[in-house]
């Protein structure tokens, strides 16, 4: 999601780093990774040219948590309240994203099957409190995008994966055989892809 986001007109500001900088810019373990991980284009030095514009939430487009652990961070649990153009609370919606893999004499064949993200979800609101590090009066406060394409973000995805998987899959040597199996739904998903094209 961090390079979609980047890759969007206007480039946006992946939500991570956001909710990261709002309640752990004074933890020790948000300093160490500032200090290690200085690639200026990578997920946590990446800053938008318009840095102060409004940020928004891009993750819970593929379903809203009411809860997530932050283990990196003395297990903190980072809590989201929706609540929608109107005001009203949303509830937690699964994703959208079902994948279904079908055992067959040769392997596995993967259907993705996607389902749409509530209208009432686009544009929302979503307060962000951290139990351990955040004030609940003055949560983080960011935007569900308005418009948002489930197809166009996993062609887009699938695209992106397809040209960079060796340098992902040489990023995680420890795990070859997971990546194979990842490699193969991809590879099935962009000749699917660009058959249809």
């Amino acid at each position: 999601m961090f390079f979609y986001a980047k890759n969007l007109d206007p480039e946006q500001q992946w939500d991570k780093k956001t909710i990261r900088k709002f309640f752990y810019s004074e933890h020790p373990k948000y300093e160490e990774i500032l200090r290690n991980r200085v690639e200026p284009d990578g997920t946590v030095q990446y800053s938008p040219d318009d840095e102060d514009s409004d940020k928004l939430i891009f993750r819970d487009l593929l379903g809203l948590a009411s809860e997530q652990s932050w283990r990196f961070y003395d297990d903190d649990i980072i809590t989201k309240t929706a609540f929608s153009k109107s005001g009203d609370e949303i509830q937690r919606f699964k994703s959208p994203i079902t994948f279904k893999p079908i055992l067959r004499s040769n392997g596995f064949k993967v259907y993705v099957l996607l389902d749409r993200i509530p209208q009432v979800y686009l544009g929302s609101k979503v307060a962000i409190s951290s139990l351990q590090f955040g004030n609940e009066e003055e949560p983080l406060i960011l935007e569900i995008p308005d418009t948002f394409s489930l197809k166009g973000y996993l062609t887009w995805a699938v695209k992106f994966y397809h040209s960079y998987r060796r340098n992902i899959s040489n990023r995680t040597p420890d795990h070859s055989e997971e990546m194979r199996i990842i490699d193969v739904i991809y590879n099935q998903l962009y000749n699917q892809i660009t058959e249809e094209s």
